[in-house]
């Protein structure tokens, strides 16, 4: 493996650093409200490339770091809009087809101590007495749909729901910051205090829907959480620190299904004005110093694919960092390449120039599977 550092030295030349372009992919506006799709019944369903789940251990098992949003700090009454934006949800709204006229309503932290009408059973709920609902009001009574808009793109969400035994079936559905679907699921109907309904997403979403099967339903939601679990998993953390006193690392985003050819790969905390690399294989190793080509430890084995093409070697600016959006139908393999098929594991590391030691370093490794 250290062959396939010593031999980068002659492939990045001035001439392939000046041919290669840094791009910046656009920011896209949140999606407008969606209404989730209800259907019929009560029997568990998942449309699109989402998987849902009825167990919050069983969730947060695959989620890993969440944030969590309680609602017993906020007043009873209290309208919420862009409340939680310092932690990750940037707008809350909600709609009923029983407002006047039919949409948008306002949602409101309420109080189990302080309702209308009986609406679920007390000591059910995680943490209690408060909760988040489309408004109480005559008319209205809780019904309809919420929706989170988030800061930034996540791949899971969760609740638990507020309403009275038996639970009728809910769902959640997610979308793109363009406001296309990514996939909805559906949980049966169920016994309190059973009542957490919960998604992952391969592909990271803008918004999610939480709704009722049934329209006349009375609910809320309490404990509402989302994932902060970054797209792949690092490995080889952190690697030998770099001339910036800092350990390089690997990070990814859009999406971990092959067929969307939807992958960019991010170096950071690296030194300013270097330029590097990414690579590639199907194998993981620990190669101490690369084998005496790097500061930095080798994470790769096996057959070291070197994305060296027009546009592909990268300048880390004043940033410190560098991106290459890849083409997952073309990943390097030797003399040639080849396809990132579903339930293939692909890691990725970063090599790049240092003014220190034998000149060059590396970051730690990220793997992903791909569905």
């Amino acid at each position: 493996m250290p062959s396939v550092l010593l031999a980068l030295a002659p492939l990045v030349t001035p001439a392939l650093l000046q041919a290669s372009q840094a791009s910046t992919a656009p920011s896209n506006p949140l999606a407008a409200p969606v209404p989730a799709g209800q259907g019929s019944g009560t029997a568990s369903r998942s449309v699109g490339t989402v998987i849902g789940f009825d167990s919050r251990l069983s969730w947060s098992a695959v989620t890993g770091a969440t944030t969590l949003i309680d609602f017993e700090s906020i007043a009873s009454g209290t309208t919420i809009s862009n409340h939680f934006a310092g932690v990750g949800v940037a707008f809350v709204s909600g709609e009923s087809i029983f407002e006047v006229p039919p949409g948008p309503t306002d949602v409101r932290v309420e109080s189990s101590q302080n309702l209308p009408f009986p609406m679920f059973t007390p000591g059910t709920l995680p943490t209690e007495t408060n909760f988040l609902s489309n408004r109480l009001d005559p008319g209205v009574f809780a019904s309809g749909f919420i929706a989170f808009d988030f800061t930034v793109p996540t791949m899971s969400v969760g609740a638990f729901i507020a309403d009275a035994s038996p639970l009728d079936g809910f769902s959640i559905e997610v979308f793109s910051a363009s406001g296309v679907s990514i996939g909805s699921y559906q949980s049966p109907g169920r016994m309190l205090p059973d009542s957490f309904i919960g998604v992952t997403s391969p592909t990271a979403f803008s918004r999610a829907v939480f709704t009722t099967v049934s329209m006349f339903d009375s609910w809320g939601l309490d404990n509402v959480e989302f994932g902060n679990t970054a797209l792949g998993v690092r490995y080889c953390s952190p690697n030998v620190p770099n001339s910036s006193s800092l350990s390089g690392e690997m990070s990814l985003a859009g999406s971990a299904i092959a067929a969307d050819n939807s992958l960019t790969l991010t170096a950071s905390n690296l030194p300013n004005n270097q330029f590097g690399i990414f690579l590639t294989s199907m194998a993981q190793d620990f190669v101490p110093g690369a084998g005496g080509a790097s500061n930095g430890n080798l994470c790769l084995g096996g057959n070291v694919g070197r994305f060296t093409g027009t546009g592909q070697v990268l300048a880390t600016g004043f940033n410190g960092e560098f991106s290459l959006a890849i083409d997952l139908t073309a990943i390097p393999q030797g003399n040639g390449t080849v396809a990132a098929m579903s339930g293939e594991t692909w890691n990725f590391q970063a090599w790049h120039r240092d003014s220190v030691g034998v000149g060059s370093n590396l970051t730690d490794g990220i793997s992903l599977t791909f569905i």
